[in-house]
């Protein structure tokens, strides 16, 4: 009975660990999520003066 209880301890711990890892892993996504619309918005951003900038160069060559 003993060792069934201390296996059963075992495989918690594991599990436990596991969930601990888990626990990690989806910070570390939060973080590179955040990291993600910050770029985005950056983007975004870019994309705008990239879109005047064309428009601009365009009206000087049709002068």
């Amino acid at each position: 009975m003993e060792s069934m209880e201390e296996r059963l301890m075992d495989a918690m711990k594991a599990v436990a660990a596991k969930v601990d890892g888990m626990d990690d892993i989806a910070k570390h996504l939060a973080q590179i999520d955040l990291k993600l619309a910050q770029q985005g918005e950056l983007l975004d951003h870019v994309q705008t003066k990239v879109d005047r900038s064309m428009t601009s160069l365009g009206q000087v060559q049709q002068e």
